[in-house]
């Protein structure tokens, strides 16, 4: 009987501690039981979870407009089972994942700063026991889209590079919202911008224009100024948020002509008979000068002087035996020099980007000439490597070298091919070298070298076959630089047009769509929501020329989906491309009227002043207070009447000494 009394107090019991949990209360029981084997004690501790209630914020979006902080909101909170003994919060930045308030002590009804877009606000409180209890609230803060600011500090308004070099300029833009921005020229080609990765602190985005080696035969006309020693290239610059918002600047991009030397074709051993056919030797010089100055020649021998050169660089010689050093061949060296004249109005800033002041350039070119009566043949005396057929793998380096041999005493000029590619000219010397390696990412095959050595009359020649595996480029650590064709690696340098008009691509068998392309067109005018489906093209080239079987660097996109319409105009209500250029943002920009910009000096697109606050992040300065202006007024009204009383005054004394004097003239 008694432990059936027992047992319906612990049933009591644990229904009370139940109903204190379900209440929200905290109770505490021991229970000492005692039987006849044993005797022993039982503590039940339930504490119950107390109810903190978050009034504000509540779990919603709130919108600030166009505002660059602070974003302050109401911390009202309630507790209808506990007194609590303290209040704390905690506010997590959930964009950045940081905590940006850490356990901040409050009294209910307080305001307190949200940061920007999601957050997340833990709220926490404590009871006399020091039991801590907690719960939490997610918002979100919507201040709206501000436009991006190009630095002026970092971008300049003149960009210098020497012709036959290639520009690299980076400059930053900002962009508050923490937006991808996408730059863009107004003319392409020799010119290209990209955006660099990653950006700094989200805000600040690293951009760089640059190009390929700027040769002259690549440079309009249009474009060279009334000196005619450097072009100028006008650009505008532009950057643009995902809402369409944009900066630009203008800037001009200046190419300093350099004066590049003259430069001699190779001519090469020569040799001539002293009877019979080929006793005359007559050769024009040709040269390369791409300034287009007067050139003057000059020829000089290791012996005596045979001839001379004319002014336009023509050789005219006829031998016979009287050349001869008793009836054996004879050979002289013979070195023809040129120089041009130099710049006629070379730029002021050509020494600091070309290195050079435009003064005049000379090239020059020595060659064999040999006087014979009997020419006997050259012949290659030695080779190496000795194997005609061998494999390679990776870019490991080859090394060839060839021993020629003339009975005439000439020497040979070398002259070295891949694949009936002329790699190299060696002239001067009986053993000649070639090392030649190559690039990773290559197509695999056969590959012929040869050497070919001649007199000018005879010739002789040897040739190896490679069996060339190729290996994959290692991935490089950043996208950058490199050399093309012939080196161990070449990094591609990607350089991309505008994007062309957008075409319906229903049209689209008249470009060569593929059946997978088009397919996936069509998925992502659905994602965008376009009603009607198109697509652009550009065209992107590698600056750097690599052969890679692999690009180290993946080609950009060059075909994107797009809003089609028939007649793209500058009111179409779409930002597209046409007449030849793309628009900046919706109907603005490129061939249309500059976009409105934060840098304009002109107050538009819902700014608060010129150029700040609304979608601009720049403050505007404060305003004269209503009170300080209207004194200002004040003053001045009573300034001008003073000046008039004063005048007025003055007008009256010379009235009245006037009638003075009359009156004294009267008497």
């Amino acid at each position: 009987m008694k432990r059936i009394i027992l047992f319906i107090l612990f049933l009591l019991l644990i229904t009370f501690n139940f109903t204190t949990v379900f209440l929200n209360l905290s109770y505490e029981k021991n229970i000492l039981f005692t039987g006849r084997a044993s005797t022993g004690a039982i503590t039940f501790t339930i504490i119950g979870e107390e109810d903190i209630t978050i009034i504000s914020p509540l779990n919603t979006t709130y919108s600030f407009g166009l505002s660059l902080g602070p974003y302050p909101l109401e911390l009202n909170v309630t507790n209808n089972t506990f007194l609590p003994e303290s209040w704390w919060y905690s506010l997590w930045d959930m964009k950045h994942t940081e905590l940006s308030v850490n356990n901040q002590t409050f009294s209910p009804d307080t305001m307190i700063n949200a940061t920007r877009w999601d957050n997340k606000l833990y709220v926490y409180a404590n009871n006399s026991s020091g039991s801590v209890f907690s719960n939490y609230v997610s918002f979100y803060i919507d201040v709206g889209n501000h436009a991006p600011v190009i630095e002026g500090d970092t971008l300049n308004q003149t960009i210098y590079v020497c012709e036959d070099d290639y520009l690299r300029y980076f400059f930053n833009a900002t962009d508050i919202d923490e937006e991808v921005l996408t730059p863009s020229l107004s003319d392409y080609a020799p010119f290209y911008i990209e955006r660099k990765n990653p950006a700094v602190n989200w805000t600040a985005w690293m951009f760089e224009i640059y190009s390929g080696i700027i040769y002259n035969n690549l440079l309009s006309e249009a474009n060279k100024d009334s000196f005619g020693n450097w072009w100028i290239y006008p650009e505008t610059v532009g950057v643009t948020d995902s809402g369409a918002l944009s900066d630009t600047k203008e800037i001009n991009i200046t190419i300093i002509e350099r004066n590049d030397a003259p430069i001699i074709q190779t001519i090469g051993v020569q040799t001539i008979w002293v009877q019979g056919i080929g006793t005359h030797f007559y050769k024009q010089v040709q040269i390369t000068e791409e300034e287009g100055g007067i050139v003057n020649y000059n020829l000089s021998f290791s012996g005596p002087e045979l001839f001379e050169i004319s002014s336009s660089g023509l050789m005219d010689f006829t031998a016979d035996e009287s050349y001869l050093n008793n009836g054996n061949p004879v050979t002289y060296d013979l070195t023809v020099c040129v120089n041009d004249t130099g710049l006629d109005y070379p730029h002021e800033y050509i020494d600091t980007y070309c290195f050079q002041d435009g003064s005049s350039q000379y090239d020059c070119e020595t060659f064999g000439l040999t006087i014979t009566n009997d020419n006997r043949n050259v012949s290659i005396i030695g080779y190496s490597p000795t194997e005609l057929f061998f494999n390679l793998v990776g870019t490991e380096q080859l090394f060839f070298e060839v021993i020629g041999y003339d009975p005439d005493g000439t020497i040979p000029d070398a002259y070295w091919y891949l694949d009936d590619v002329l790699l190299e000219y060696d002239s001067g010397s009986s053993i000649n070298n070639l090392s030649y390696s190559f690039a990773c990412g290559i197509a695999s095959g056969n590959h012929t070298f040869k050497a070919e050595i001649t007199d000018g009359l005879s010739n002789d020649s040897v040739e190896w076959i490679v069996n060339h595996t190729s290996t994959s480029c290692p991935l490089p650590p950043t996208p950058g630089g490199g050399g093309g064709g012939g080196g161990i690696v070449c990094t591609e340098k990607w350089a991309c047009e505008e994007w062309k008009k957008c075409k319906f691509l229903k049209d689209s068998y008249l470009d060569s769509i593929g059946e997978q392309d088009y397919l996936l067109l069509q998925q992502s005018c659905s994602d965008l929501g376009y009603p009607v489906c198109g697509y652009q093209k550009r065209d992107c080239i590698d600056l750097n020329n690599c052969s890679n079987q692999i690009p180290r660097i993946p080609k950009p996109d060059d075909l994107i989906s797009c809003y089609y319409t028939d007649n793209p105009d500058c009111s179409d209500g779409i930002k597209n491309c046409h007449h030849g250029s793309c628009e900046l943002g919706i109907d603005c920009g490129g061939f249309c009227d500059p976009c409105p910009t934060c840098s304009d000096g002109i107050q538009n697109q819902g700014e608060k002043g010129i150029d700040c606050e609304g979608p601009c992040s720049k403050i505007c300065p404060p305003e004269f207070p209503l009170k300080t202006s209207s004194i200002i007024i004040y003053l001045l009204i009573l300034l001008i009447i003073l000046i008039l009383v004063l005048i007025l005054f003055r007008i009256f004394l010379l009235v009245k000494r006037r009638k003075k004097s009359k009156r004294e003239g009267h008497r």
